[in-house]
């Protein structure tokens, strides 16, 4: 056994076992996938590509030993960088089919999770990438795990017998149950799929517009428009336009509730900033739609979006003057919307973004921007300009204190409101005893309640 006896102790515990049979599965379908692995051999050789011929250059290793009993096979034979890169293809592909033909073998689906026509057809076999289980597949219809703690089967699974038709949206977990090993069964990892029947065209009320980026630092090819899905069901792009400063047309694609499309100026040169690990602006999971036609022009322009029905789903003007954010304009940032609820047609409903180069993909209204602009003092009550949205959220309120540790809460009233500027103008109930607290300072702060 291992030396360390808290791993034997791990090592024999079914439920890590499952545990980590379950994540190299979910692994191997993502981060850890050979494309994936190799892909990131092949950016990290051209990245490394000018600068290795000086380096072997300067340090003789091609071809001989660095490391005298620690070489690995072949070394006599990669004598050259593009070789040395191929032993690496080479060695990471035969170690991950290695590894996975001593993981027992989750299902394999014959439909990819997202949209699909009613009646569909799911079939089921094991996943020939892995170990053989040999052993009864099964399903369940509610996404609950086939397997209970302690390796029982959940009372909600079904042995897969025949092609499962699919008539509304399903959500199934599958797993693979094979023989049985020191009196526990030995399970498959979980595989899980949301199959969605009847998708809504995009509308006015799901699609909208969320960022800008049409004068970027550098180079206009890195110029996008980003589209969120604010409603609550996937929607179907297809058919959907871009005109004005550029013309696009979307193909039918998926948009799932929260998640964002871009459509770019130049793929490659998004991809190399957004797109590459590499990047400090890489993110993960940005999906491109495509590129399109025309260009963002740095004064301003105007973006008209239809459906597939030809029908108005927005139209804005930006512009590089003010009232629009000034940073957006050739100085790094871009134009982001600051809520999906607001009109998009607004200077006011657009904000300098808090990245630089500005956030593809990931568009996200959580954080209110609030803030207390400035203070005076009007009748002995103190009034207070609140920057932020159009109006004071009822969630927040004013606290005051004397000396920045004990606070109350204040009693205001709003005098005014300016959407254009986003400010409301406030002004406490309290009067200010001016006579006793001069020279003493009075803070206050906003707070959500």
């Amino acid at each position: 056994g291992h030396w360390a006896k808290w791993w034997q102790r791990m090592d024999g515990d079914d439920e890590y076992q499952q545990a980590w049979i379950d994540r190299w599965v979910e692994l191997r379908d993502g981060y850890l996938s050979t494309q994936k692995l190799l892909g990131d051999v092949d950016a990290t050789a051209e990245y490394l590509q000018e600068s290795q011929a000086r380096n072997f250059e300067r340090w003789k290793l091609l071809g001989r030993v660095a490391w005298s009993g620690r070489e690995a096979p072949g070394w006599r034979d990669r004598d050259t960088f593009d070789k040395e890169v191929a032993w690496m293809h080479n060695w990471l592909d035969e170690r991950l089919k290695w590894i996975d033909a001593h993981v027992p073998a989750p299902p394999k689906l014959n439909l990819d999770t997202g949209p699909i026509e009613a009646g569909a057809k799911l079939k089921i076999v094991e996943d020939p990438q892995y170990e053989p289980l040999d052993g009864t597949i099964y399903v369940t219809m509610d996404g609950m795990d086939p397997r209970l703690t302690g390796g029982g089967i959940n009372p909600q699974a079904i042995p897969y017998a025949e092609p499962i038709p699919l008539h509304s949206t399903t959500t199934i977990a599958v797993r693979t149950r094979g023989e049985t090993r020191r009196g526990v069964a030995r399970w498959g990892a979980l595989r899980e799929a949301t199959f969605i029947v009847g998708l809504a065209p995009a509308g006015a009320s799901s699609l909208t517009l969320t960022e800008i980026h049409y004068n970027p630092r550098g180079s206009d090819a890195h110029e996008f428009l980003e589209f969120t899905n604010r409603g609550d069901t996937a929607i179907d792009l297809g058919g959907v336009s871009v005109s004005g400063a550029v013309r696009f047309n979307f193909e039918a694609l998926t948009l799932l509730p929260g998640k964002s499309i871009m459509i770019v100026e130049d793929a490659r040169a998004f991809a190399k900033r957004y797109q590459k690990e590499v990047s400090p602006w890489f993110h993960e999971g940005i999906e491109v739609a495509g590129q399109w036609e025309g260009a963002l022009a740095n004064g301003g322009e105007e973006i008209v979006l239809n459906d597939q029905s030809k029908q108005l789903i927005l139209r804005v003007s930006y512009d590089d003057d003010p009232p629009w954010p000034e940073n957006a304009d050739g100085r790094g940032r871009t134009l982001e919307l600051v809520g999906l609820d607001v009109a998009v047609d607004k200077s006011s409903s657009w904000r300098e973004s808090r990245s630089l180069h500005g956030s593809p993909g990931r568009f996200a209204d959580a954080i209110v921007e609030i803030r207390i602009a400035s203070a005076s003092l009007v009748d002995d009550r103190a009034v207070l300009v609140i920057a932020g949205p159009e109006e004071l959220p009822e969630t927040y309120g004013i606290e005051s204190s004397s000396d920045l540790t004990a606070w109350e809460w204040e009693v205001f009233r709003v005098l005014r409101t300016d959407p254009d500027s986003r400010t409301s103008t406030i002004q406490l109930d309290k009067p200010i005893d001016l006579p006793n607290r001069a020279g003493r300072a009075v803070f206050y702060r906003l707070r959500r309640k």
